[in-house]
């Protein structure tokens, strides 16, 4: 009828906590992967994992799980996978909050990377999403695209607010999962010693002036730090005790 406003989306809260006990209840990582599809009925989505800086599992590429997503979006993501390849991506997050696709078509960072026809491309093919920056445990970023059949206008800020926290929740879990695949760190004294001094800057022969041993013997529990830190070099060693937040 003319003059009477479309009803938004609603978001009850059955439905709310029904999805948030499916992330919640996932024990691997492919349950929680698969509990992306219980958000919202033949959604278009994406979710992307970029591992800190210094940790076990860190690369330039990210981690992407595509779901109903087109193949050409697919082949693209695929063959953009840094976190600064993908311009929507730096857009959200210098936001630093969810952003629609339609908006970004103004965003300054889009039309200096000259992606206006890819975002209308994109639009045309998915309709409207949520593009989410998500935050996690020890510096892990993640970002989350969802088409859900609907735009801004249709959707009011309690519904956002509450599908940004499921994405948000599904981010820190299949982070905590992650971490707990990675056997626990544990470091002797010396070892832990050894590991301070080097995030300090120090060479093996100066940690020896330090600690009253050898260079050698310092060379040796350098090789198994690098061993139980998953790492190959003393800089990624110093990050990695960072980003696990190891007490010395």
């Amino acid at each position: 009828m003319v003059g009477v406003d479309k009803p938004k989306i609603s978001f009850s809260d059955s439905y709310f906590f029904k999805v948030l006990e499916t992330i919640n209840q996932a024990e691997t990582l492919e349950q929680i992967l698969g509990s992306m599809p219980a958000l919202w009925p033949n959604m278009i989505a994406t979710y992307h994992h970029f591992g800190a800086v210094g940790a076990f599992d860190y690369k330039d590429s990210c981690e992407f799980y595509a779901y109903n997503v087109p193949q050409n979006i697919v082949d693209y993501l695929d063959a953009h996978r840094t976190f600064k390849s993908n311009p929507a991506v730096v857009a959200v997050f210098s936001k630093g909050d969810a952003v629609w696709l339609s908006e970004l078509l103004d965003h300054p960072y889009i039309q200096e990377m000259g992606h206006e026809k890819l975002t209308e491309a994109t639009l045309e093919l998915t309709g409207d999403a949520l593009c989410l920056p998500l935050y996690g445990p020890n510096n892990r970023l993640g970002y989350m695209f969802l088409a859900l059949g609907f735009g801004k206008a249709d959707c009011d800020e309690f519904v956002r607010f509450r599908i940004e926290l499921l994405a948000q929740k599904f981010h820190i879990r299949y982070c905590l999962m992650l971490q707990a695949l990675n056997a626990q760190v544990k470091l002797t004294v010396r070892e832990a010693e050894v590991l301070e001094l080097i995030s300090f800057g120090k060479t093996n022969s100066e940690i020896a002036t330090v600690l009253g041993i050898s260079s050698s013997t310092v060379g040796g529990y350098v090789s198994k730090i690098f061993l139980k830190l998953d790492v190959k070099d003393r800089v990624s060693a110093a990050m990695r005790a960072q980003t696990l937040k190891i007490k010395f």
